[in-house]
């Protein structure tokens, strides 16, 4: 049986927890492990400042932080992977998309290191390319 997840993110880790994103759960099975959210979100903003991205973690607008669970996978015993879709919003302005892939498991939100890839451009459904036929 598939359901539809909601997510209420409490942070008690430190001061560098962001505010629970706005957030939409892929659909899952009643194994999938539990929404895990908080780990790729409190984790890439200082990836992304130690890349160069961001000047500092307080650049992100925090309270526009959406995230979105693409996928969610046993992959040993009491070891899960998730894959998310998260945008941090500037409060300069702008936007940084990342694809986060975290290990899990049941007990703990942060099994392994968490992978993040930066989207250098999202093509959306409503925003197909324009694709030329190549001329001869």
């Amino acid at each position: 049986m598939k359901r539809y997840l909601t997510l209420a993110v409490l942070c008690t880790v430190s001061s560098a927890c962001f505010a629970a994103p706005r957030h939409r759960a892929a659909p899952v099975d009643d194994n999938a492990p539990r929404e895990c959210v908080s780990a790729p979100v409190n984790t890439a903003p200082v990836m992304l400042q130690n890349a160069g991205f961001l000047n500092s973690q307080q650049d992100i607008d925090e309270s526009k932080t959406e995230a979105t669970r693409l996928a969610a996978q046993k992959i040993g015993k009491d070891l899960y992977a998730q894959v998310y879709d998260i945008t941090f919003y500037k409060k300069s302005g702008g936007a940084i998309h990342v694809i986060t892939h975290n290990t899990l498991s049941k007990e703990e939100c942060s099994a392994g290191h968490i992978e993040v890839y930066v989207v250098s451009k999202k093509i959306l459904d409503n925003d197909p390319p324009v694709i030329q036929a190549p001329t001869k």
